[in-house]
């Protein structure tokens, strides 16, 4: 992770302390039982970071480097087999998992590789129960600020290296004191031990290795921690708190809201851009289909002209099959496209040939019918030639269709 912090924050147990450029801030904390802030410290403590930072809603939110107390804090230095860095990380949950007492979701840690030997690489992981990290982040943020915490031992190596590859820093303070174990250059493990520096001999005897919980005042330290790649952070694995914690700045979503009113107000111009092509096209192609309607027109009257025009031969059939007696045999047909019909058959009676002429007359198709020839065959039937004239189409009467015969139902069995 980059390195561009520009607030540097100490959260000890009794005071807190920040710097923000060449401004100083440091106010005493006051703890309940529980080690918790109390409510009328966190309420000082948080109007006084903000009036300190002064957060703008239009610019960035400052990235704070939190340096906090070792209590509560396990570091440990693990082996695992060399992967990628996504199976790194899995790999580390894994091993979290089974070397800790907490499950990596209920810690806040963080890793740093330190080297590979005989196809193994080791890996310094530093972890807290999150609660404790949530808790100074939600008040953090309250404040105006994007927190990134690590320890303050590791912050104070980082800007003064050890003199040895494996040594003790000793931390003393009016309280408590804290003892870091470095191997190889390396921290191994960060102890508490119960060695006040309150009376003046003991201040003296570590004095030589004592110095700052982390001294903001110094311009020395801050230069270093500016030029400082950010030591190891805690973070809030896979947690709502720790996606809270690092919240994007309100100026982005202001961007966001402007670049969307402008989108709006702009879109139906740059629809109209952007489709202009596609709807001269389609234009295009209208103007060709308008040029094709005198054709189509003329196509148009010219079949209707044919369908008004053309006789009737398929209903003029369906009407004599109608009214035609049972046994009638038609042997030929002729039709004019004048509407003159003419027919020859065999019938079974004189009485059939009346009945079949009055029929035709009475079905309002024919102005006249006239039976031409009648003569009687020895088999005892009539060979018969009528005549007709079709009327015009607007004078003849709908032909009445029949219904198709329902289907006979299947017996149950």
């Amino acid at each position: 992770m980059s390195s561009a912090f520009n607030v540097f924050i100490y959260f000890g147990q009794t005071a807190l302390a920040a710097r923000n450029g060449e401004a100083l801030f440091e106010l005493p904390l006051e703890r309940g039982e529980n080690g918790r802030l109390t409510a009328a410290c966190r309420e000082r403590l948080v109007a006084g970071l903000r009036a300190f930072f002064d957060p703008k809603g239009w610019r960035p939110r400052p990235r704070a480097l939190v340096a906090i107390g070792a209590r509560g804090v396990s570091m440990r230095r693990l082996m695992l087999p060399i992967a990628d860095g996504k199976e790194t990380q899995r790999l580390l949950r894994l091993q979290i998992e089974s070397e800790f007492p907490l499950p990596p979701d209920e810690l806040a840690w963080g890793s740093q590789l330190l080297g590979q030997n005989a196809g193994r690489q080791e890996a310094l992981v530093v972890a807290v129960k999150k609660d404790v990290i949530e808790s100074c982040a939600q008040l953090l943020g309250e404040c105006g600020v994007n927190p990134f915490f690590t320890l303050t031992a590791l912050a104070r190596l980082a800007t003064h290296p050890p003199p040895l590859p494996g040594c003790l820093v000793l931390e003393a303070s009016a309280t408590q004191s804290e003892l870091l174990m470095l191997q190889d250059g390396v921290p191994s493990s960060i102890r508490l031990l119960p060695i006040a520096a309150r009376d003046p001999a003991m201040g003296q005897r570590l004095n030589h290795v004592r110095g700052s919980v982390l001294d903001l005042k110094g311009t020395t330290v801050l230069d270093e921690l500016q030029k400082l790649n950010a030591p190891l952070l805690l973070q809030l694995k896979e947690s709502k708190a720790g996606k809270a914690a690092a919240q994007g700045v309100p100026w982005k979503w202001a961007a966001a809201a402007a670049l969307l009113l402008l989108a709006t107000i702009f879109f139906p111009y740059l629809e109209a851009v952007a489709l202009k092509p596609h709807l001269a096209k389609k234009l295009a192609a209208i103007e060709i289909d308008r040029g094709r309607l005198p054709a189509i027109d003329r196509e148009l009257e010219f079949l209707q002209y044919i369908k008004a025009s053309q006789p009737p031969y398929l209903d003029v059939l369906y009407l004599l099959a109608k009214v035609a007696p049972p046994g009638t045999v038609f042997d030929s047909l002729n039709m004019t496209r004048h509407g003159d019909l003419a027919l020859r058959g065999k019938m079974g009676g004189s009485q059939q040939v009346t009945d079949l002429r009055a029929k035709l007359i009475e079905a309002g198709w024919f102005s006249s019918v006239v039976v031409e020839e009648q003569t009687p065959t020895p088999d005892r039937k009539v060979t018969v030639r009528m005549t007709a004239v079709l009327k015009p189409s607007e004078s003849r009467k709908p032909l009445a269709v029949d219904s198709p015969p329902a289907k006979p139902e299947r017996a149950k069995k």
